[in-house]
């Protein structure tokens, strides 16, 4: 069984601490990636980012190949971890 969500997650935009980037919610002063919200195929990873989250990526169906800039020096545990059938 797949484990994933239909949430949607919008940042209000007076608030300093969080943004969204082509479906990726990212903490603006660490620039990390706490989660995805729809990334696919197309989507891209921005080269600000230095570090993806623990488990960032762990709801993410939609996609089958990612590109890591060299901007990042961290990769999360289990930050790309998927349960298939």
């Amino acid at each position: 069984m797949k484990y994933s969500y239909n949430a949607t997650i919008n940042i209000d935009s007076n608030n300093k601490k969080y943004k969204m980037i082509n479906g990726l919610l990212i903490e603006n002063n660490t620039k990390i990636i706490i989660c995805d919200n729809n990334f696919t195929n197309d989507s891209i990873i921005p080269n600000n980012i230095i570090r993806i989250g623990d488990e960032a990526f762990r709801c993410a169906n939609n996609f089958t190949s990612v590109t890591i800039p060299s901007s990042i020096n961290y990769i999360g545990r289990n930050a790309f971890w998927r349960q298939d059938d």
